[in-house]
């Protein structure tokens, strides 16, 4: 029995027993209530100084739940975007929350991840080839290449020649020039030349009208070979 089962049961009796005993009423009832206390079952004894407390079970069940959610979160993030975007929906069905915040919370990851640097650009991996190549031969090859989609001097050829050919080591080139088209009227063959180019570089990025915060961006993520078509209507204004 509870002690306030014990009180209940007490005082239910009390009025009918304080007439016949002739006790006051303040006394009787005072009786009866340590007659009660008397029968409650003890309480749970504590070291001196300590108590007990009951874990709660509601905050547990959300600490399971924000540790789930961050696990998810990170094995989402680490995959292909295709993946991802197949199984965001049902993703965020079973964790139960707005599918715009958990692409917020994937999104943070990947910014922060190494693989954020190069994703969502993809350049060619070229294999370098198994035998030795002669480099004069390579280098009347690519000459000719140009040459056959490119109408200009034998000398010209040669200098795009040289210029692709040292993309491909620039990271031990001391000095690397610009490889600047020029020609006497519209329409001659500056874009095709620099499409050209692109197909030829190590790691081609084609782009215009780019701002110089973008340009210092781009360099420092991909650290490609940037090519810029119509750099004169952009740059000529412009002192960054």
């Amino acid at each position: 029995m509870s002690a306030m089962d014990a009180v209940r049961r007490a005082l239910s009796s009390a009025d009918a027993q304080i007439e016949a005993s002739g006790v006051s009423p303040i006394e009787r009832t005072a009786a009866m209530l340590l007659d009660a206390a008397q029968e409650a079952p003890p309480l749970a004894e504590t070291a001196p100084g300590k108590t007990t407390t009951q874990p709660a079970e509601g905050n547990a069940t959300a600490d399971d739940a924000a540790t789930a959610f961050h696990e998810t979160v990170e094995r989402l993030a680490a995959l292909p975007r295709a993946e991802y975007e197949l199984s965001r929906r049902a993703e965020a069905k079973r964790l139960d929350c707005r599918l715009a915040y958990l692409d917020c919370e994937v999104a943070k990851l990947r910014e922060d991840s190494p693989q954020a640097a190069t994703d969502g650009i993809e350049f060619d991996d070229v294999k370098p080839c198994p035998d030795p190549v002669p480099g004069d031969a390579l280098l009347s090859d690519i000459v000719s290449m140009i040459r056959r989609f490119i109408a200009c001097e034998l000398e010209t050829a040669r200098a795009a020649a040289l210029w692709i050919v040292m993309t491909w080591f620039i990271d031990v080139v001391q000095i690397a020039p610009l490889a600047i088209i020029t020609a006497p009227e519209k329409r001659c063959g500056k874009t095709l030349l620099l499409t050209l180019l692109s197909k030829l570089s190590c790691r081609p990025m084609v782009a215009s009208n780019i701002s110089p915060a973008a340009l210092f961006r781009v360099v420092e993520a991909w650290k490609p070979t940037l090519m810029i078509d119509e750099a004169d209507a952009f740059m000529r204004d412009n002192e960054e």
